[in-house]
């Protein structure tokens, strides 16, 4: 009978020492996954800041987008007036050259006519001197 106590007690420690083995190393396993977990926690972290940084700079170049955009809409208003302004401008000067030189045109050739028109009636006289100068 003391035999077999014996035999039971260094049974129960082989299991003991084998169930305390297996609880360590499931410990061990657990505080991995725990540091694990903690580890992969600080980087959900970081990048949650991250995003929240990234949206931050995205909204601030968005607002600075839009106002450049709107002050440079307002920049070609302004020029696109100015070139309104200044091709009507050119318009009328050119119709007005245009005018000119049409009226000084018709002044040269109403000139050109006129001396021919003279040519002709001095020539017509000069004929008429000549004809009573030989009769």
């Amino acid at each position: 009978d003391v035999t077999r106590v014996q035999h039971l007690v260094e049974a129960r420690k082989d299991t003991e020492g084998t169930l305390t083995m297996e609880a360590s190393d499931v410990l061990a396993a657990l505080s991995r996954c725990v540091t694990d977990g903690e580890n992969f926690h600080i980087l959900l972290v970081q990048q949650a800041e991250a995003e929240v940084q990234r949206r931050a700079k995205s909204q601030e170049f968005h607002a600075s987008s839009a106002s450049m955009l709107k002050s440079l809409g307002a920049e070609l208003h302004k020029y696109s007036a100015e070139v309104s302004v200044h091709l009507k401008a050119v318009v009328k000067q050119s119709k007005d050259v245009e005018t000119t030189s049409a009226a000084q045109l018709d002044a040269v050739m109403q000139a050109v006519v006129d001396m021919e028109q003279s040519a002709l009636l001095h020539t017509g006289e000069a004929r008429e001197v000549m004809a009573q100068g030989v009769a």
